[in-house]
């Protein structure tokens, strides 16, 4: 059975094996980087499966554990994966102290893609520290190659959608942090990227029905005259006016992965 298909039941069940060798996962740098890659793919996207709370519980040794080889590039970027994929199913708590963590990289100029996903996917954040976080990435996107651009657009989308892949309203950033990303999202190279900006300004405007969250008429109106010279998809267009349910497009944009087969995930009602 190709990987993509495996159940949500086979993929936790590999689980209780990968926690049995959390320990042993550090005999060489190609071992340890597997291990976080399987233990991530197995556990996405943190929640929405029986037990999921107490698999993370037994992940999140992995911190005070730290990684056997931190400094073998292969290895950092899978433990930023890793951390992406399940970033929804951690408390806040957890949330902040990998934030806290990741201050100093990601203040580098060249701080890695999945180090630059992986923030934007921790939703429990204080706002203020989302919002820290958004303005950091709307002064770096423009000085950006186009080479580059892919996951910083991925993150601001996933910083701003309107409907938050944990589900909790009050994780989702005000209206008034809209705005901005016009002006910078306006500014790149209309052939450049453009489907991954496209994708990111329809998670930050997209219609959810909530009167308190959605976008005002202004900026939908200016979202739309944008994504139209791009030559937006009409479903792109359509769920800026309308709130339709997310779709599995939606689920996997907000996630990075395609989610397991027959995990359904659902949208709290406002």
């Amino acid at each position: 059975q190709p990987r993509p298909d495996w159940s949500p039941a086979l993929l936790r069940g590999l689980w209780p094996a990968l926690a049995a060798t959390l320990t042993k996962r550090g005999r060489t740098p190609a071992h340890e980087a597997a291990w976080l890659g399987l233990a991530g793919y197995c556990l996405r996207p943190g929640f929405g499966w029986p037990h999921d709370e107490a698999r993370l519980a037994e992940l999140w040794r992995l911190r005070a554990l730290g990684l056997a080889f931190p400094r073998d590039p292969a290895v950092a970027t899978q433990a930023f994966i890793l951390w992406r994929r399940v970033a929804a199913g951690l408390p806040a708590a957890h949330q902040a102290e990998l934030y806290e963590r990741w201050q100093h990289p990601l203040r580098s100029a060249d701080a890695p893609p999945e180090l630059i996903r992986a923030a934007a996917s921790l939703e429990r954040l204080p706002p203020a520290t989302r919002r820290d976080l958004l303005a950091r990435l709307l002064e770096r996107l423009p000085r950006l190659p186009p080479a580059q651009l892919d996951p910083w657009l991925w993150a601001l989308g996933r910083l701003l959608a309107r409907v938050p892949l944990c589900g909790d309203p009050a994780t989702i950033l005000p209206p008034d942090c809209l705005p901005p990303i016009l002006a910078v999202l306006a500014k790149l190279k209309p052939r450049v990227h453009t489907p991954g900006a496209a994708a990111a300004l329809v998670q930050a405007v997209r219609c959810s029905g909530a009167r308190s969250l959605d976008a005002s008429p202004e900026v939908q109106t200016a979202a739309r005259a944008l994504l139209t010279r791009w030559q937006a998809t009409p479903a792109q267009l359509e769920r800026i006016s309308a709130p339709l349910a997310p779709d599995a497009t939606v689920w996997q944009q907000l996630a990075g992965d395609r989610l397991p087969p027959g995990l359904h995930l659902s949208v709290s009602r406002h």
